[in-house]
């Protein structure tokens, strides 16, 4: 572990046994702490540091107060053909998550098509982490999860709608499409990160308690998030709220806490994980000849005035994950610290 003008560079080795040490001392069982520290530190190689380290504490401060049970495990409570239900019984998200990632996989692979639904869950970090594994299984991986109301309806001021955030991957014969985005115009992690920082943030990003643009993060969260491409976004969390939450008989809108707040009690978020076999529509080798000519018409096109050049969704942070690889990780001091100080 280096320490440079207020950054420390540490490998993600290093960071992820750390992680690992601090969840087992608050008693979480290891393959489950192994999970979580996984999803932290492969965000934080990907350059997705909203939720990176900076979510221990948060994760932490649940398990103390008793919003994430890490005596429980998830259990099956419907089965039938390519779906499944799960109930996270107020544990963590990622440890539900993954679960529903490999039954998604193993039932895709039978039935050329699975739908997991998981309720009563909690944060379940970086969507693209369950996606990846989808796509390195050579299928199409959807995931939606909804989150508490962070985000006005678009034309509204009020907090209704969760950040919502959708991931889809797509298998190549490289590293896949991967698309990971909240339906919001931000994650709302970014913007406590932004607090955290001292910086400002985009104002179009977020309106403040009188309805106005605001480039201050501590306005910004007691104010209320803006919906990506106006009712576009709008309409995508909506959706997101139907199929991740009410579907799966979990919480929606209101009904789902935030990771932050009401720390007692378990988020009652739900999410959704869809697969789709490449083979039940048409040979392999002809599904990867299209996407790669697919892939080079795009990278082929011409960027324009003030793009070197275009990358492909996921392409950036398979870049970083690289340099992360090779230079190891570099974290903001004052918030690895608090992570580690608040074991």
């Amino acid at each position: 572990m280096q320490h440079e003008n207020g950054k420390i560079i540490i490998a993600p080795d290093e960071l992820q046994q750390k992680i690992l040490e601090i969840l087992m001392k608050y008693g979480v069982k290891q393959k489950d702490a192994k999970i979580v520290a996984d999803t932290i530190v492969e965000a934080e190689m990907r350059g997705v540091k909203s939720h990176g380290i900076n979510m221990l504490p948060a994760y932490l401060r649940r398990i103390k107060d008793g919003g994430i049970n890490i005596k429980v495990e998830p259990t099956i409570i419907k089965e039938k053909d390519f779906i499944t239900l799960i109930d996270a019984n107020g544990g963590f998200g990622q440890v539900a998550g993954e679960m529903a990632t490999k039954i998604a996989i193993e039932k895709a692979r039978k039935y050329s098509l699975s739908w997991i639904g998981v309720r009563n869950s909690n944060h379940c970090g970086m969507l693209a982490y369950y996606t990846e594994k989808i796509a390195h299984a050579g299928l199409i991986g959807i995931m939606l999860v909804n989150a508490n109301p962070t985000v006005a309806p678009y034309g509204g001021m009020e907090a209704v709608l969760g950040t919502n955030p959708i991931s889809v991957s797509i298998p190549t014969k490289n590293i896949p499409i991967i698309l990971d985005m909240a339906t919001s115009s931000v994650a709302k992690a970014k913007i406590y990160r932004a607090k955290e920082l001292n910086e400002k943030i985009n104002p179009e990003w977020a309106i403040d308690e009188n309805g106005y643009p605001t480039d201050d993060p501590s306005k910004a969260i007691n104010g209320v998030l803006t919906p990506l491409g106006g009712p576009k976004g709008f309409g995508l969390a909506i959706i997101v709220d139907v199929i991740a939450g009410i579907l799966n008989n979990s919480g929606f809108s209101h009904y789902v806490t935030s990771v932050h707040k009401d720390t007692t009690k378990s988020q009652n978020a739900g999410l959704t994980i869809i697969s789709v076999s490449l083979e039940s529509f048409l040979e392999l080798e002809t599904y990867y000849q299209k996407v790669n000519e697919l892939i080079n018409l795009i990278k082929a096109s011409k960027p324009r005035p003030g793009f070197d050049t275009i990358y492909l969704p996921g392409e950036i942070e398979a870049m970083n994950r690289e340099k992360a690889i090779k230079k190891g990780l570099e974290i903001d001091e004052n918030i690895l610290n608090a992570a580690f100080e608040s074991r």
